[in-house]
């Protein structure tokens, strides 16, 4: 993304930065790694599951995979995209 100087103002040069879980995820794409981002509310009855599911089919992978929960609520990830 570029601005020219007129736009870069720190609001917009601030929104670049990624959430933290969204940084985890660029880390693993950087690494060649596979990921697996599990995007939920600790409320969701099939939160455990789906994990269980991911770390699953981790195991049946040759190179090693990362599983990286989103937490919804988590004000922090609000702007994960």
């Amino acid at each position: 993304m570029a601005f020219i100087l007129s736009e870069a103002t720190a609001q917009n040069i601030a929104e670049l930065v990624p959430s933290p879980k969204l940084d985890e995820v660029y880390e693993s794409v950087n690494r060649w790694q596979i990921c697996f981002p599990v995007i939920s509310k600790k409320s969701y009855t099939d939160r455990v599951q789906i994990l269980e599911n991911c770390k699953s089919a981790a195991s049946q992978l040759p190179k090693k995979a990362s599983i990286i929960e989103i937490d919804l609520a988590d004000t922090k990830e609000a702007d994960f995209n």
